[in-house]
């Protein structure tokens, strides 16, 4: 691919880019930034691209990054805390029938 010349509305938008244009977005790009093969765009700061917010995760967005992720964890925590809290009930109640079927009750 030959090298397009960068096109001068992204040269006023990043001035101080080291970078003249990137090979496949044929923009100017930011610093510190790299091009997303799944987005196909250049994202500043690039992190990586998160499959389960479908995007890539970079300078505008890591404080959501970390609000979903810490979101997630405390569901997790709840669901954790619903399903044990849950099997130890059953637990008590099997061993309560049967221990109650050990005290040689008969029928009424």
């Amino acid at each position: 691919l030959p090298l397009v010349p960068p096109r001068p509305e992204n040269q006023k938008l990043y001035p101080h880019s080291r970078r003249k244009n990137c090979n496949k977005c044929r923009i100017s790009p930011p610093l510190r930034s790299h091009h997303c093969n799944i987005c196909e765009k250049c994202v500043a700061t690039f992190d990586h691209h998160c499959l389960f917010l479908d995007t890539c995760i970079g300078e505008r967005n890591h404080f959501r990054f970390w609000l979903f992720v810490l979101l997630n964890v405390i569901c997790l925590n709840i669901a954790l805390g619903i399903v044990g809290s849950s099997s130890i009930r059953f637990q008590s109640v099997i061993s309560f029938l049967s221990s109650s079927g050990q005290r040689g009750g008969g029928s009424i």
